[in-house]
C-alpha cells in the first residue's frame, strides 16, 4: 500500500503536483522543496514566522530524516538574513551528513554576510576568517567545489588585514 501511494506522489510530482503529492506521501523531501521554491514570493509576502512555520517546520515534521529539507531550510533562512538560524539548520544537517559539500558552501555564505554587515572591525574579521577555514575545509573534502573555494580563500584574503 506504501509503494503503491509512493509512486502515485511521484507521477505526481513529475507534473508539478507538488502539494497532491505532498498530501498522499508526507515523507517526500523534493517535493517538499519544490512546492517551497513555489510558494517563494507568498512566503516573502507573509514574512519569515509564516515561512518558518508553514514552510520549513512542516517539511521537518514530513521529512525527519531529510537532510535535504535543511538544506532547504538554511537556504530560505539566508533570505530572510536569519543567519542565527540558517547556522543552526547548516550545523544540523553536516552533523547529519558530514562533508557536505552544500551545507559547508552555505556556512561559507553564511559567514561572509554575517561579515559583511558587521559595524566593529573585529567582528568583521572574525566572520570572514571563519568563512575562510570553512573554505579550506571545503577545498580538501570536495574535488568538485576545489577552484571555487580556492577563489574564496583568496577573495577572504584580500578583505582580512
Amino acid at each position: 500500500m506504501k509503494s503503491l501511494s509512493l509512486k502515485q506522489a511521484f507521477l505526481l510530482f513529475q507534473e508539478n503536483r507538488y502539494k497532491e503529492a505532498l498530501e498522499l506521501y508526507p515523507d517526500y523531501p523534493m517535493a517538499h522543496i519544490s512546492s517551497a521554491e513555489l510558494m517563494r514570493q507568498e512566503a516573502f509576502k507573509n514574512g519569515w514566522a509564516w515561512t518558518k512555520e508553514n514552510i520549513i517546520n512542516h517539511s521537518f515534521k514530513s521529512c525527519p530524516n531529510s537532510i535535504d529539507v535543511y538544506v532547504t531550510a538554511t537556504d530560505l533562512a539566508m533570505r530572510f538574513e536569519k543567519y542565527e538560524e540558517a547556522i543552526k539548520y547548516a550545523e544540523y544537517a553536516l552533523k547529519h551528513k558530514p562533508e557536505n559539500p552544500v551545507s559547508l558552501s552555505q556556512l561559507i555564505n553564511i559567514m561572509r554576510e554575517m561579515g559583511i554587515r558587521s559595524v566593529d572591525e573585529v567582528t568583521k574579521i572574525h566572520y570572514f576568517n571563519q568563512a575562510r577555514k570553512i573554505a579550506y575545509h571545503l577545498r580538501n573534502v570536495s574535488t568538485q567545489h576545489f577552484k571555487e573555494a580556492t577563489d574564496l580563500i583568496y577573495a577572504f584574503n584580500a578583505q582580512i588585514p
